[in-house]
């Protein structure tokens, strides 16, 4: 008999704000993580400067700190 995996979904639901300019993006994002049947979200949006392949979080928007990984993954990832 198989076990069922759990499923785990994570949306970084990021946007680029009008404080971007040519060279420096900044992101508000609503991460939100759908683990076990229950769903994750912070209590405010997390805002992230990435400027020159780095990112600095300004706001961690009360996420947790695997949401947090599973964030700075995502950037990282798409900013290369």
């Amino acid at each position: 008999m198989l076990i069922p995996r759990k499923k785990e979904i994570f949306r970084p639901n990021c946007k680029p704000t009008e404080d971007s300019t040519e060279g420096r993006i900044v992101l508000q994002c609503n991460p939100k993580l759908e683990k076990d049947g229950k769903v994750f979200t912070g209590e405010r949006p997390t805002k992230i400067i990435v400027e020159g392949g780095r990112a600095l979080i300004i706001d961690d928007g009360g996420i947790t700190e695997e949401m947090m990984e599973k964030l700075k993954k995502h950037i990282e990832k798409n900013s290369l």
